[in-house]
């Protein structure tokens, strides 16, 4: 060892044995035993001593020449210190109770407990992280059960302790205030879709009946010219006329018979000349869809790729063909427009007895949240729709064959009208937003699914305010955990149902 360090150990034990010594004259008294203090003025006596047994361990703590055996030895002081301190403090509780009840040395039990608040003071900077950074010995005391010492046993004041349940109401005061004003400015604040369309090019596909239908309506209603789009040119006409029955007669309502199952280029053709006659498009709705409702063994191949056609690749073609002229055309900014996609609460999460019609729903679901992400620059806007089952032909259709576990299952979302999913829809494409959910369910269930997307709520990440932004993320992010227990118990729900109707098949087929 060179010899400036052995000089400078010398010195440090040379301060230990003073420091000691001093300890010792101040602290020699010999504290009596717990059970022989009767009054709160004796238990107060006894604490004062604990206090400088504190006090002269905190002063062994500058020395830093110890060995394994005398860290042993400290660890088990300081235990030792815990247990009485502990002690003392609830026999001295108890004293200063009685005192108090009898009336009877009052001032004097109001004292202890007073003086005592310094013994607690001194006991609690035993186990501060700002002493621990003071202390090079106890900082590396390791935690561990109570008999082997350590300091991750010591007791709190209470004082600490209401501190602590004091922080734990602030907490739950800021999450409080914090939905409170999300719910306000959900409510109150948000923006509303403006009342009019006028001028607007409006092309729906699949909108001869259903959701499709509805939409048109209500694009019609709010003086947009618009164009139907689908298969059968008898149901167009018929579409067309019950729009012009309405008895507006200052917007359009035109009709385009295509085959959306077609090839790209034919397709292509047409919509092409559509454009030059009747004007770019600033709204595109994608409704065309079919559901059929059977489990993977028992559908056919067709089948399957007549869903993928039609839920999916006509969506893809169509957008392909007409966002070019969305983009190049200047007579609108691109920010303005819109596309979206009427997809199904089966593209969000798997049902049984889905297993074609999910597939086709995951895709456009897939193909839908990437678009967006490529356009929020330039725009057009991006929405995604869920609808429930909604009352429509293509629903009747699609019951024929369900299965039972399906049909159990799909019925606990309950129905909803055309009407009603296409007002939130059309409320939604209008104000811009990309997730589209009907009623709570709807809602909870985007939450639920919403994976790495954006919040929800969320229309426009470029030019949102920032306010709803960070609310709506801490909305989600409270309430993740509860819809992530709400999902297992629902998805334990579908098994058991699926179970009881397979099951209930395979005995009767035995």
């Amino acid at each position: 060892m060179p010899g400036y360090q052995r000089a400078k150990l010398s010195a440090l034990n040379r301060l230990r044995t003073r420091l000691n010594k001093q300890g010792t004259r101040h602290g020699c008294t010999k504290r009596p035993q717990l059970s022989s203090l009767n009054t709160p003025a004796s238990v107060e006596r006894s604490l004062l001593l604990i206090e400088r047994e504190i006090d002269s361990l905190l002063r062994q703590t500058t020395c830093i020449s110890y060995g394994e055996k005398a860290l042993s030895d400290m660890r088990l002081e300081i235990d030792r210190l815990r247990r009485e301190y502990t002690a003392h403090k609830k026999k001295l509780k108890t004293l200063a109770q009685y005192v108090c009840n009898t009336k009877t040395e009052k001032s004097d039990a109001v004292h202890s407990l007073n003086d005592s608040e310094s013994v607690a003071r001194t006991m609690s900077s035993l186990i501060l992280p700002s002493a621990m950074t003071e202390l090079p010995l106890l900082k590396n005391i390791p935690k561990g059960p109570h008999r082997t010492g350590g300091l991750v046993s010591y007791e709190l004041s209470d004082e600490e302790c209401d501190g602590t349940f004091e922080k734990f109401l602030g907490l739950v005061s800021v999450v409080v205030l914090v939905l409170s004003c999300y719910l306000l400015w959900r409510f109150y604040f948000q923006s509303q879709p403006p009342t009019t369309l006028k001028g607007y090019n409006v092309l729906i596909t699949g909108g001869s009946s259903g959701i499709g239908l509805s939409l048109a309506e209500l694009f019609y209603l709010s003086d947009a010219n618009v164009t139907l789009l689908a298969r059968d040119q008898s149901k167009l006409l018929l579409a067309q006329e019950k729009l012009y029955a309405s008895g507006r007669r200052d917007c359009q309502v035109r009709t385009l018979s295509v085959d959306l199952c077609a090839e790209f280029q034919p397709l292509k053709n047409q919509l092409e000349e559509h454009i030059l006659s009747a004007g770019p498009v600033d709204i595109l709705v994608h409704c065309a869809g079919y559901a059929v409702s059977r489990t993977f063994l028992d559908t056919p191949p067709h089948t399957i790729e007549g869903l993928i056609r039609t839920n999916y690749l006509s969506a893809v073609n169509v957008t392909k063909i007409l966002l070019p002229h969305m983009l190049s055309d200047r007579t609108r900014s691109s920010r303005d427009r819109r596309i979206a996609f009427v997809c199904s609460m089966a593209g969000q999460v798997g049902i049984y007895g889905f297993a074609a019609y999910s597939a086709s729903k995951y895709a456009l679901r897939g193909f839908a949240e990437v678009l967006r992400m490529e356009l929020e620059h330039s725009g057009p806007l991006v929405t995604l729709a869920f609808p429930p089952d909604t009352d429509t032909p293509g629903l009747a259709a699609e019951n024929v064959g369900k299965p039972p576990a399906t049909l159990e299952i799909s019925s606990a979302g309950g129905l909803a009208t055309p009407e009603q999913a296409a007002y939130t829809i059309f409320r939604d494409i209008v104000d811009g937003a990309f997730n589209s959910s009907y009623g709570f369910e709807g809602k909870a269930l985007s939450w639920a699914t919403a994976g790495l997307a954006l919040p929800v709520s969320v229309r426009d990440v470029y030019q949102e305010n920032i306010l709803k932004i960070t609310l709506s993320s801490i909305a989600e992010v409270l309430v993740a955990g509860p819809l992530r227990a709400v999902g297992i118990g629902y998805a334990l729900w579908m098994r058991r149902v699926v179970s009881r109707h397979v099951g209930r098949n395979v005995r009767s087929s035995s």
